[in-house]
């Protein structure tokens, strides 16, 4: 076949291939089946089992070319992740929708006004997320990216996207897995505020106002989406925008105990519940990783980590 051959075949290919992709998907007898027993699964996902995985992702199969990324995300949420990641097929159309979403919630991060002129904030410098390869069983909390001197808009490097990072590195050394083994496993990390803080005496402490004006636009959607087992706070800052974030969101902890600057007790040894409308996680709040502080970072971050099944 000479090669004006060989280009006329592929187009036609390609063009045989787009056709496919444009027709409505007709079930099959046995995905009928299926579909029959995830219509009833719909009602009840917390009754699904092993055995019903099947007809799961046929059905999130549907949802996903029908643009339905939202009801794939809260049926999954109320399915054991055990069972989830089990199924090749159903935890690739839920990070597939888990990454529709988590796009849009970084790029309004990156759009975002709200801290501009305000005092210590670098703007500039903006912490944009990857999207999640997994729901999170552990979401680690963290004040700020790294602070850098920058003259032009830029994404910060952070935990998520630079090898070298004391974060990262810290949590690798204390679980004793590779960064990309970790997350593979469930674990995630976002920051508690976007924006790069300008260090004073050496420390990035982001002012209480901007903590109260940035959880609530960001770090809320993000918990929301992110949907974890467990959460864990790294200091005063992440502690204060996590409590704003669960306010914003309609937390339903009526027992007052998630003050913005006294942590429940619980959260400091066995984690605290928190309740959502529709989700529950753990929190552990512990101090940030300075080196007087290490020890306690150490024990709370392995505690978390055991309490999540990472």
């Amino acid at each position: 076949m000479t090669p004006p051959d060989i280009a006329t075949t592929l187009r036609k290919v390609s063009a045989l291939r787009s056709l496919c992709l444009r027709l409505p998907h007709v079930p099959t007898p046995a995905e009928k089946r299926l579909l029959e027993r995830f219509e009833a699964l719909t009602a009840a996902p917390t009754r699904a089992t092993a055995a019903d995985m099947e007809a799961i992702a046929v059905g999130w199969s549907g949802w996903w070319r029908g643009g339905n990324t939202g009801k794939v995300l809260d049926m999954a949420a109320r399915i054991p992740v055990d069972l989830i990641e089990a199924s090749q097929t159903a935890s690739s159309i839920w990070a597939g929708a888990l990454r529709a979403r988590w796009e849009p919630i970084q790029h309004l991060v990156w759009l975002c006004a709200a801290c501009v002129g305000r005092n210590l904030v670098e703007t500039k410098l903006r912490q944009q997320t990857p999207p999640l390869q997994v729901r999170p069983k552990l979401l680690v909390v963290s004040i700020a990216p790294p602070f850098e001197v920058t003259a032009v808009k830029k994404p910060a490097r952070s935990a998520t996207n630079d090898p070298d990072d004391k974060l990262r590195r810290f949590l690798e050394r204390v679980l004793g897995l590779a960064w990309t083994e970790l997350t593979a496993r469930g674990l995630a990390l976002v920051h508690a505020v976007k924006c790069g803080i300008v260090p004073e005496d050496g420390h990035q402490n982001p002012p209480n106002g901007v903590v109260d004006e940035c959880a609530p636009r960001h770090l809320m959607c993000e918990l929301l989406l992110a949907r974890p087992l467990v959460a864990v706070t790294l200091g005063r800052a992440a502690y204060r925008a996590v409590v704003q974030a669960l306010r914003a969101a309609g937390c339903s902890n009526s027992d007052g105990q998630l003050r913005l600057t006294r942590p429940p007790a619980a959260a400091h040894q066995s984690g605290y519940v928190v309740s959502l409308p529709d989700q529950q996680f753990r929190l552990f709040v512990g101090p940030f990783i300075r080196a007087s502080l290490g020890p306690d970072a150490v024990a709370l971050i392995r505690a978390a980590a055991s309490a999540a099944g990472l």
